[in-house]
This record gives structure tokens, C-alpha cells and sequence, in this order.
């Protein structure tokens, strides 16, 4: 997938070239031909992973493993959804002017989309099941940031959330392609990698977290998710103001929309820990154990 090129000039291996892979094969269902794309394989891969984990780390969290799919499933259905409505909200200058045909048909969707439609949904199963959500949510996390990586090594693939132009020697060349709408044979930060690499990073963390729950140190009921949650908004925020080079749509002024919702889930994840903790206080002289929490 990377070609090592070299520079004249200077004589020494300096940049990266990607080949893309933006159709991995042709389906053939029901006499019709559909192409299955690198990032919707990544996609796949990142559901069954996530799935296959959440089955693993429910016990660590005391949760039913059958309840915790399905909530997981929901999750998963939702967010989809809440990703596709997301994108078509930020892409409203360009629909009025291209149509919503386009838009509907293509791949395009918003993580933060993804995240509010899906936390909407575990929510309200969690409450219907009389489940904690701090605990379900806690056990998740690093089922979401391995889901999340795998997405975005598809979006490598594919070509698409590509970043600004570099002068650094991994700066990555994408080729011109239908499949890419960014400036071709440019030099670009891998933002997508850089991404996965930092939500694999999360994902360490926060098994490390935990695997700590049956010792006498345990967290509080929801740090791994909040912890996940500051984190990932401060780099995702950075991320978009400084190496990010596509059009990501309808902002806020200079912010670009998934910039200010990192504001606002870095805002939400310290109200929450604050409140997590007071309420944990108040709990310890009735729970010894201090990991109550209610549904």
C-alpha cells in the first residue's frame, strides 16, 4: 500500500506514496453487482471485533453478556444512523446546490453522529433492563476505540478525511483518483493514521483501567468511558483546526463541526466526573465496596 519515493534533490527517502484500495471486491447478490469498499470492510471488521470484545469484557464489569450485545447491537444500529443524519446536516450548503441523491447514496458519515445516536440508544436499553450505563459504558470503551481505529485505517484506504499539506518526510501522496476529491500527488498528514494509532493507544489505556476493577484500587463507575471521552475530544479538536485538510461541512464559524462538539464532549466528560464523584462520596458509608450505581 506505501511506496517509498526519493528526492533528488536530497538523496534520501523522504515521502510515502499510497496506492489507495478504495474497492476491495465486487459482490455479486441477487444477480447485482455491489462493490464492497476498504472502508466498509474496516467497518465490518471493527463491528465483529467490538462485538466479540463486549462479549469478553462484560464479565469484568458483572454485566449479562446477552443483554450487553444487544445493547451493543443497538448501539451499533443507531449509530449508524445518528452518523448518516449527522453528515447530511453538516453537507446541507452542498445538498442545496448538488442535491440529496448523492449524498444518500454515498459512504458518508460523522463519528459524533455516530457517538450521540448511539449513546442515545444504550441509554434507553440499559434503563429498560434496569442495567448501570456507567458500567456498561466503561466495559465498551475499548470495544469503541478499536471499532473506531479500524475505521479509520478504512478511511485511509478509501481516501477520504485526508489531511493538510506537509513538508515532514512521512507525508503521505495520494494519487488522482475518482475516489479522491483532495489534491493529488500533495504531500498530506496520514490524519487517519495518526487517529487510529491514538484510539489503539485509548483502547490500551483503558483495558489497563479495566483490569484494575477486582483490586482494591478500583476506578469510579464511568472513568474509563470519561477518560476515553476528554482524551479523545482534545485530540480530535486538535486535530481538526491544525492537520486536517478536507471539507467537513457546516460549522460554527472558523470551528468546523466536529471541532466544536469536542469542546462540548470535553466540557460534558469533566461535568460528569465531577458529578460521578460527588455522587460517589455520598454513596461510600452505605456501599463499603463504593461501586454502586444506580441503573
Amino acid at each position: 500500500m506505501f511506496l517509498l519515493t526519493r528526492r533528488a534533490r536530497h538523496g534520501a527517502f523522504s515521502q510515502l506514496s499510497s496506492s489507495m484500495w478504495p474497492i476491495v471486491a465486487q459482490l455479486q447478490i441477487a444477480g447485482l453487482s455491489h462493490p464492497l469498499t476498504s472502508y466498509g470492510l474496516c467497518a465490518i471488521l471493527g463491528v465483529l471485533l467490538g462485538l466479540a470484545a463486549i462479549w469478553r469484557l462484560a464479565p469484568w464489569r458483572d454485566l449479562p453478556r446477552f443483554e450487553a450485545i444487544c445493547a451493543a447491537t443497538l448501539g451499533i444500529a443507531f449509530g449508524l444512523l445518528g452518523a448518516k443524519l449527522f453528515y447530511l446536516a453538516v453537507s446541507l450548503p452542498r445538498i442545496a446546490v448538488e442535491g440529496l441523491g448523492p449524498f444518500l447514496e454515498s459512504g458518508g458519515f460523522v463519528f459524533y453522529g455516530g457517538l450521540i445516536g448511539g449513546l442515545a440508544a444504550v441509554a434507553s436499553y440499559l434503563r429498560a433492563c434496569g442495567l448501570p450505563f456507567l458500567a456498561f459504558a466503561d466495559m465498551a470503551t475499548p470495544a469503541l476505540a478499536l471499532g473506531h481505529a479500524l475505521g479509520r485505517v478504512g478511511c485511509f484506504l478509501f481516501g477520504c478525511c485526508y489531511g493538510a499539506p506537509t513538508s515532514l518526510p512521512w507525508g503521505v501522496r495520494f494519487p488522482d483518483s475518482p475516489f479522491f476529491d483532495g489534491p493529488a500527488d500533495t504531500p498530506l498528514h496520514p490524519v487517519q493514521l495518526y487517529e487510529a494509532g491514538f484510539e489503539l493507544l485509548l483502547m490500551a489505556g483503558a483495558l489497563y483501567l479495566l483490569s484494575r476493577w477486582r483490586s482494591a484500587n478500583r476506578p469510579r463507575p464511568g472513568t474509563v468511558f470519561l477518560a476515553w471521552s476528554a482524551s479523545y475530544a482534545v485530540f480530535r479538536f486538535t486535530i481538526e483546526l491544525a492537520l486536517r485538510g478536507d471539507d467537513r461541512g457546516l460549522g460554527a464559524g472558523p470551528l468546523p463541526p466536529s471541532a466544536l462538539i469536542s469542546l462540548l464532549l470535553f466540557a460534558a466528560a469533566l461535568l460528569c466526573w465531577r458529578r460521578a464523584q460527588a455522587a460517589s462520596s455520598s454513596r461510600t458509608n452505605t456501599d463499603p465496596s463504593g461501586d454502586a450505581e444506580r441503573p
